[in-house]
C-alpha cells in the first residue's frame, strides 16, 4: 500500500462461494478468508404470524431451528497473494483449505480482527464442535500449509459462546491470549 495503485484480491473460491469475512497479513502477502455455503433445503416449514396492514395474517416458511441438523458448511481459506502482476505470488500461488466444517457437524470458527503473528509466519484460529463441546485452538503455518491444535478444552459456556474464542497473538509472536470459560465466567487466557 505504499503507492496510489490499486490491486483487486479476487481469489478463485471452490464452488463460486462469496467472501463473508478476511484478514490480510500484516506483510501483506497473505489472506485468510471465511465462507460457507449451504448445502441443502431448510429442514422445516415454519408457521409465523406478521400484523401488517393492521390484522394478524398467518404465513409459513421454510426456516431451519435450532435442534435441526446443521446444513451449511463453513471454510478457512488461506490466499497467497501478488505484490502486483508482474510478480509471482508467495508460495505456490494457490488458495489452501485451512478448515472445512461439514454439513451435518454443528459448530463455529472464530477468527480474529488480527489473527496473524506480528512477522506473518503463522496465524491462529479456534474451531468449536457443538455436540463434543470441544473447543480447539489452532496455529497454521502458511508456508507449510498445516495446522496443528495448541489446546483442546470442553467449553462450558453457552452454545455461542466459543464463537467470541477469537484467539490471537502476543506482539512478541510467544503466546496466544484466548477467550475461555474454563472457570465460568469469560475470562482472557494466554497459551
Amino acid at each position: 500500500f505504499g503507492d496510489a495503485g490499486e490491486v483487486q484480491c479476487n481469489p478463485e473460491l471452490p464452488q463460486g462461494m462469496g467472501i463473508q469475512q478476511y484478514r490480510i497479513s500484516p506483510d501483506e502477502k497473505r489472506l485468510l478468508i471465511v465462507t460457507g455455503r449451504r448445502a441443502g433445503p431448510p429442514a422445516k416449514q415454519v408457521s409465523y404470524l406478521t400484523y401488517r396492514n393492521r390484522f394478524a395474517e398467518a404465513k409459513t416458511t421454510a426456516r431451519d431451528t435450532g435442534d435441526d441438523p446443521d446444513a451449511g458448511e463453513s471454510y478457512l481459506f488461506c490466499v497467497d497473494l501478488d505484490a502486483d502482476a508482474q510478480t509471482p505470488a508467495a508460495g505456490d500461488g494457490k488458495t489452501w483449505e485451512v478448515r472445512k466444517k461439514p454439513q451435518g457437524e454443528a459448530g463455529d470458527l472464530a477468527l480474529a480482527e488480527e489473527p496473524f503473528s506480528a512477522d506473518s509466519q503463522r496465524f491462529t484460529y479456534a474451531t468449536w464442535r457443538r455436540d463434543a463441546r470441544e473447543l480447539r485452538v489452532w496455529v497454521a503455518d502458511p508456508a507449510a500449509r498445516k495446522s496443528r491444535p495448541v489446546l483442546t478444552d470442553t467449553a462450558d459456556g453457552e452454545h455461542r459462546s466459543p464463537s467470541i474464542a477469537d484467539p490471537f497473538f502476543s506482539p512478541d509472536g510467544t503466546r496466544i491470549c484466548v477467550l475461555l470459560e474454563k472457570s465460568g465466567y469469560r475470562h482472557a487466557w494466554t497459551i
